[in-house]
């Protein structure tokens, strides 16, 4: 069995009250004209159990509002779900059963928590909630209701205008707008993963080398314009070369000790370089990452391969096979050239300038039994050589 306690009293009752409160009732009316004033009342109050101890917990209560103290039928009623935390409760009457009384008369509240009879006596509201017979005025629409009749002569109507008020605040922000199209693409190098042992460079173009351990070869372009940009990445273990086509040269300063121009650079993975064409059939280098070298014979490219500058040493046959089927400068997968490929390498004069000893060069083409034949690049002279040691290129 619960009580509700009054101020001076107890009631033998399910529940009991220790303080209501009644508050905040329609707390103003606006100002401007037709707003609308809240239609709701604000309640508090403290509820504990027969031996004194505070509630927890969610109580169904029902609210009942009266033109009588007692007796009589109610004008408005509303039940709710009240969550009662350590006694205290606080609920908006009217969010259910919106209030509509006009509150030009006196109201009183009844209480009935869960299944008990009403709490007695009710309760008699203030004139906090007869605020809502202001908002009836602030709704009003009274054209002509005052005219200049009802004013003491002299007075105006209307009095000068008051000063601009401040701003007020800033309203939320919009929704995104769609996105618009995708603009040209911006100047630099569209980059290529390279897996295959040769490529043929187009200008502005980066190049990732990752053929494994077998590297690749970079062939700069053929008909570059000036400006032209290349740059190369060390990607696999492998390396990389870059090549000059026949009549091409690379201007390099890369040991600080004035620029030289002829040779080829390469480098190995995690080593990278970019250069740009400067005109005159010739490449510089503009910046290196890691340890770039520089060949003394300019590697060149010609008849879709890459061949190596001519060897100062002599070899006989059998190590000139041997050299070539090696990694030279990091790279793997060459051979002896023909000897149809070794004149036309001469016919093309692409080794010309490249600092190349030319000299009569093995070919891997044999002649009669027991020999090879030989191609001097030199003179692009035919020969075949039963014994002997001739100078040696490779080609890739």
């Amino acid at each position: 069995m619960y009580y509700l306690m009054r101020g001076d009293h107890l009631k033998n009752i399910s529940y009991r009250l220790l303080k209501i409160l009644l508050l905040c009732a329609f707390l103003s009316v606006p100002v401007v004209s037709h707003a609308a004033v809240p239609q709701t009342l604000s309640y508090q109050g403290q509820l504990t159990s027969a031996t004194g101890t505070p509630v927890n917990g969610a109580v169904t209560i029902t609210f009942n509002l009266y033109s009588l103290l007692s007796g009589g039928t109610a004008l408005w009623s509303e039940t709710q779900s009240v969550m009662v935390s350590n006694g205290l409760f606080n609920v908006i009457l009217g969010n259910t059963t919106p209030l509509t009384l006009p509150f030009d008369t006196p109201y009183y509240l009844g209480l009935q928590v869960s299944t008990d009879a009403e709490m007695q006596p009710r309760q008699a509201l203030t004139s906090v909630g007869s605020a809502i017979q202001a908002g009836m005025a602030s709704s009003l629409n009274c054209s002509g209701c005052i005219t200049a009749a009802h004013l003491a002569v002299g007075v105006a109507i209307s009095g000068p205008q008051g000063q601009t008020g401040p701003p007020g605040a800033n309203g939320t922000n919009g929704t995104d707008g769609a996105t618009g199209a995708t603009g040209p693409a911006g100047p630099g190098v569209t980059w290529v993963n390279v897996t295959t042992s040769t490529q043929q460079a187009v200008s502005n173009t980066g190049y990732l080398a990752n053929n494994g351990a077998a590297g690749v070869t970079i062939v700069l372009p053929a008909s570059p314009t000036m400006g032209d940009i290349i740059q190369v990445n060390g990607v696999g273990s492998g390396g990389w070369l870059v090549v000059q086509n026949g009549g091409q040269f690379i201007s390099q300063d890369m040991a600080g000790t004035g620029a030289t121009k002829g040779g080829t650079i390469g480098g190995g993975q995690d080593d990278s370089v970019e250069l740009q064409y400067v005109g005159s059939n010739t490449f510089t280098v503009l910046n290196f990452v890691g340890h770039v070298t520089v060949s003394t014979g300019g590697y060149v490219e010609e008849g879709g391969q890459t061949w190596m500058p001519v060897s100062g040493t002599q070899y006989t046959y059998a190590s000139a096979v041997s050299l070539c089927a090696g990694s030279i400068s990091g790279l793997t997968g060459w051979r002896l050239p023909t000897q149809p490929e070794l004149s036309a390498l001469y016919t093309s004069g692409a080794m010309n300038g490249q600092g190349w000893t030319l000299y009569t060069t093995w070919s891997s083409t044999p002649g009669t039994p027991g020999s090879q034949y030989g191609v001097g690049l030199d003179n692009g002279n035919v020969v075949k050589t039963i014994v002997g040691i001739l100078v040696v290129t490779c080609v890739r």
